[in-house]
């Protein structure tokens, strides 16, 4: 999965460093479209929960 990011670069950089101190960043689609997913990742897990605990009271054995 590819995912378009931004690179936010610090305002003092200097080169005595040896890592890249940019953090990427979501662009603002790819950040909408994770929240969403992430919604919807939460309301599926409530969907799960619920119906398993339909299945375990409608399939009790008696």
């Amino acid at each position: 999965m590819r995912v378009k990011t931004l690179r936010e670069t610090p305002q003092t950089a200097t080169t005595e460093s040896r890592y890249d101190e940019a953090t990427p960043q979501l662009g603002e689609e790819a950040r909408q479209d994770y929240f969403r997913l992430r919604a919807m990742i939460v309301e599926n897990e409530k969907q799960t929960e619920y119906l398993q605990q339909y299945i375990k009271s409608q399939c009790q054995f008696h």
